[in-house]
């Protein structure tokens, strides 16, 4: 008679140089699979965003709403909307940090009050701090996520601290800083399209997690690569972490532009042969004037790629590297991975195998509007995934102005 009443999950956007999209899921109570039901999409005009900043904030506003308005009903805005935010630079940074506490007795079992005093306590240090960014520039950057990676009982890993014993307690969490200026453009936002903010991630963070735990290996080891519109973004899942690398700004949109020099074309003109090449559909002559024009920028592309994994000084990478994103599919990428001798700069000790990471390896994400089809909407699929786990893994931090 009364029936249920639905539940509305955050909503999911993601911002980037070329677009807003924003997503409408919900979860199968009996199947437990994640349900897309609505899907958001408004195309923003060079200027607007940049790979660290937001330019325009009143444009931007406006498309947030216009694209909340396509997939939420007024009747539904009525409710207390919610929004997890995803977010991606050159400028950005993903640390792994660690908070140790030392109990004052460690024979006691730990409740749940105890518990949540030592969360709140991390929040106080991490929140109170002066973030020194690593990269030396002058920009101030602003703690938007704290996400639990790992909590350790005196050394022993653990899921639930409650009801035990221990002397130390080890938290080991995965922090977001972003620019002062960005986070402040998104609070705003915000509130101008009445949501609060329940988590801002790294996207390239969300989709290693969505990886990680969907995969039934304990020991999976993979680098990440999402060649994104504007940037490329990296980062490795080793040892059932997620380790960020760094992201720079060189994208898919690079590899038009390439194209359009060539041809003398326009931007959009670009785009539609880019998608042709990819699909095999054009002239051998054409074709290998295109390939011509794209050698010396996928090679640019390819420094950056293993500048940035040379920069996270790890003992070891693994050979296994998954690609996504709006330049995955452009033909030449995953063959210059595959076969060139990229790998032998790094600590990669046999040639990589490289796959594209597409939403089908995803099969509990069921979308219903057949619109998320593509590799380039792995960052949804991420942020969808980091959106529904339950606060007490991922830390319930709320950015603040």
């Amino acid at each position: 008679m009364f029936g249920k009443k639905e539940i509305l999950y955050p909503l999911v956007i993601d911002i980037s140089e070329n677009r807003v999209t924003v997503v409408d899921y919900t979860i199968d109570r009996k199947t437990g699979n994640t349900l897309i039901r609505g899907v958001g999409d408004v195309k923003l005009p060079f200027g607007v965003v940049s790979t660290d900043a937001i330019d325009q904030e009143s444009f931007l506003t406006k498309s947030v709403s216009s694209a909340i308005a396509q997939v939420r009903t007024e009747s539904k805005h009525k409710d207390d909307i919610s929004a997890v935010i995803g977010v991606s630079g050159p400028l950005l940074e993903v640390k792994n940090r660690t908070i140790e506490v030392s109990r004052e007795k460690p024979k006691q079992k730990i409740k749940h009050k105890e518990w949540m005093q030592i969360i709140n306590d991390v929040y106080t240090q991490f929140d109170s701090e002066v973030y020194i960014n690593s990269q030396g520039h002058n920009l101030p950057l602003s703690l938007v996520q704290v996400s639990l990676n790992n909590i350790l009982l005196d050394e022993e890993e653990v899921v639930d601290p409650i009801l035990k014993q221990a002397n130390l307690i080890k938290l080991e969490t995965l922090n977001t800083y972003i620019p002062a200026n960005y986070k402040n453009a998104l609070i705003h936002i915000a509130k101008s399209n009445n949501f609060h903010i329940d988590g801002v991630y790294q996207v390239g963070s969300a989709v290693g997690q969505l990886v990680l735990d969907y995969n039934t290996s304990k020991d999976l080891s993979v680098i990440l690569i999402d060649i994104k519109f504007g940037q490329t973004s990296i980062s490795v899942i080793q040892n059932q972490k997620i380790i960020y690398a760094q992201s720079f700004s060189m994208g898919s949109h690079s590899f038009t532009q390439a194209i359009a020099n060539a041809f003398q074309i326009t931007i959009d003109e670009a785009e539609t042969v880019r998608k042709e090449y990819n699909l095999l559909q054009l002239p051998r002559d054409m074709a290998r004037r295109i390939t011509e024009s794209l050698e010396s920028e996928v090679s640019l592309w390819l420094q950056g790629v293993v500048l940035s994994l040379q920069e996270l000084n790890l003992p070891m990478l693994p050979p296994y590297i998954f690609i996504y994103g709006e330049g995955a599919d452009l033909v030449g990428i995953k063959e210059v991975l595959e076969y060139g001798g990229w790998y032998k700069l790094l600590n990669i000790v046999t040639k990589p195998h490289i796959s594209i990471l597409t939403p089908k390896q995803f099969p509990h994400m069921v979308d219903m509007t057949s619109t998320i089809n593509s590799s380039k909407y792995l960052d949804i699929l991420g942020l969808i995934h980091i959106a529904s786990i339950p606060m007490e893994v991922h830390l319930p931090y709320r950015i603040s102005e």
